[in-house]
């Protein structure tokens, strides 16, 4: 049928070229239209790079997966001077998939961690992901004042959201111009033969030129800056400019390549390079990803201007490459350069979240070869890494659910630390763990950060530092977040005496299938009488979805979301006195409660606090027996 409608429109735009007078000469050009589009299918399935959904029903998998590539099948180039050089692997075809997943009814957390090693990101792969669960070794999420969602990834809410990743398609372009241009994880460039090999590199020049500016108020155009430089064919050479570009024509003065690059230019760099040398065990670098849907990148803009500007590139693809992959490599590249050099890095990826968030999983295979290549190169040694992002979804429908709601305001933040400063401050990187299930703002991160870059650990300010001890008491206006921004739940009131009693029901199956699961507990006692549950919900605020002032007429215009009543999901806490080999422990369970279905599911490992024992889950109750 895609045949048969790719040929009527083809045959369509050519009636509209060539006069066709009789029946007989139609029926000759759909003939021929129909032969002209299969070889034009069978060339889009060998050279399109696409995305397609993987599901996967019993267990949570990601897969990966591209055409075997014969390690022996390498295209070696000719280049001047007689110089040969390998410039990789030539695959038998350029189709790539991968994988997104849909997600079962088990309990699935935001985060998961890989089980198989990865050594190669363009290798053929199947990774199998394990859930991952909060860590509980020093703290949990209900012990503060502070009620807030502990989200799930399989929320009942984000049905019809979530479950396949973006698709984005890039063309790989073969070089036709007789000139091919690599640059190297160094910096370094090479000029050598494109396609075809018939074509002479003395025929083309090429030359380089610093390129500057987009930036405000010319945000979206950049220029030349200074002389052009003439570059030199088949030898590796290296541009010392941090931002450039590199043009090539032909003697008729055609230009037949033209590119944009970044490099750490050496001039500018060397100086500083001097007194940023690590002088004590006690001094760090910080590098900075932030994963963004909505801002625009704060580094290398002339870089972004150039390619996006100049090149009409499809969406996500920049001359048939994945677009997002090129900043991925200078952020790699920059810890690279700069392993052994104090130094601050902060990179901002904006293009391929910005319209769907849910597309950051086409990265997530990218960061992982890339984190595993910086720890292998020793990177990893002095510098602290982070990834966050900056808010959730704020752009598709995904965001006016109740749960993209709470996403918008709560963002990803992760943090690695060095081995060595896990040794040196043992305490502190315990307090950090602790603190991870803490109610914490974005002025506790800005102390943080103080923290390590000046090295003061006992500093005040309006936030607090991950290394020191956050109050369970803490509230929204003890960090200056305002109501609209506030995630601490308000209390609700619901009678419904069958929702208590769904309520207990599940209380009392969860004891029944873990506690007979731990080989430690001979014993056990649970309530034979219902337990008193309170209800908690987002302010209306922060349901609505307002962001600033500018939308507070329309909040006040609605009536959907008055109060936290009108919500359409509740969370249930229920506090039970349970007995465990005769040792009285209290345990708190939370539900969510979908008002809609009047069904509950529950919402992470409920706390408990047993006599003489430091475990904070019923999993862990074994350590003190």
């Amino acid at each position: 049928m895609k045949l048969l409608v790719r040929s009527l429109i083809y045959v369509h735009d050519l009636f509209g070229v060539i006069k066709c007078q009789t029946v007989r000469h139609k029926l000759v050009l759909l003939l021929v239209s129909i032969v002209i589009v299969i070889v034009y299918n069978y060339w889009w399935n060998v050279s399109m790079a696409c995305i397609s959904t993987v599901t996967e029903k019993t267990s949570f998998q990601y897969y990966n997966e591209t055409e075997v590539v014969d390690a022996k099948n390498t295209e070696v180039v000719k280049l001047e001077q007689s110089q040969e050089l390998d410039i990789g692997k030539k695959p038998k075809s350029n189709k790539i998939h991968y994988g997104g997943v849909k997600l079962n009814k088990k309990l699935h957390h935001d985060a998961v961690q890989h089980k198989d090693k990865i050594t190669d990101g363009d290798t053929p792969q199947k990774m199998r992901y394990e859930v991952y669960q909060p860590d509980f070794t020093y703290s949990h999420p209900y012990q503060g004042t502070c009620k807030y969602h502990v989200l799930r990834k399989d929320d009942r809410d984000l049905k019809g959201y979530i479950g396949s990743y973006a698709r984005v398609r890039c063309i790989p372009k073969r070089p036709t111009s007789g000139v091919n241009i690599k640059q190297y994880d160094s910096g370094e460039v090479l000029i050598g033969k494109g396609f075809p090999p018939t074509l002479s590199l003395q025929n083309i020049r090429c030359h380089a030129q610093e390129i500057t500016g987009a930036l405000y108020p010319n945000a979206r155009s950049f220029r030349y800056t200074g002389p052009k430089i003439e570059l030199p064919k088949g030898v590796p050479f290296n541009v010392n400019k941090t931002m450039f570009a590199i043009e090539c024509k032909n003697t008729k003065n055609l230009t037949v390549y033209s590119n944009a690059y970044v490099n750490f230019a050496k001039e500018k760099v060397s100086r500083h390079q001097k007194r940023s040398r690590f002088t004590s065990q006690d001094q760090f670098s910080v590098n900075i990803l932030v994963l963004d849907s909505t801002s625009r990148n704060q580094f290398y803009r002339s870089f972004y201007s150039y390619m996006y500007g100049r090149k009409s590139a499809r969406r996500h693809c920049v001359d048939g490459e994945f677009a997002t992959s090129r900043f991925l490599k200078i952020w790699k590249n920059f810890a690279l350069n700069f392993k052994n050099s104090k130094h601050f890095g902060f990179t901002f990826l904006t293009a391929l979240t910005h319209d769907d968030p849910a597309a950051v999983g086409l990265l997530d295979n990218k960061i992982k070869v890339s984190l595993e290549e910086l720890k292998h190169s020793g990177a990893f040694e002095n510098t602290i890494y982070i990834i966050m992002g900056d808010h959730g979804h704020r752009i598709r429908a995904i965001q006016k659910t109740y749960t993209g709601r709470i996403e918008e305001r709560m963002p990803l933040f992760s943090i690695r630390f060095p081995d060595r400063f896990q040794k040196l401050y043992p305490e502190k990187a315990a307090k950090f763990t602790e603190n991870s299930n803490r109610f914490v703002s974005n002025y506790d991160i800005h102390q943080t950060l103080n923290d390590i870059l000046f090295g003061s650990y006992n500093a005040k300010s309006v936030g607090t530092s991950l290394f020191s001890d956050i109050p369970l008491t803490r509230q929204c206006n003890d960090v200056v977040i305002p109501e609209n921004y506030c995630m601490c739940m308000e209390k609700v009131t619901v009678t419904d005496s069958d929702i208590t009693s769904k309520l207990y029901k599940a209380s009392l199956k969860y004891f029944d299938t873990v506690i007979p699961t731990l080989k430690c507990v001979k014993h056990y006692s649970t309530p034979k009488e219902k337990v008193l549950f309170n209800f908690y919900s987002i302010n209306p605020l922060a349901r609505f979805g307002i962001r600033d002032i500018r939308y507070l007429n329309k909040f006040n215009a609605q009536t959907k979301y008055k109060s936290p009543k009108d919500n359409e999901i509740y969370i249930a806490e229920g506090v039970y006195d349970i007995t465990v080999n005769k040792r009285l422990a209290t345990v708190t369970l939370r539900f969510k409660y979908y008002r809609k279905t009047k069904t509950v599911e529950m919402e992470t490992n409920p706390m408990i606090n047993i006599q003489k024992c430091k475990a904070l889950i019923l999993e862990d109750v074994c350590d003190c027996f």
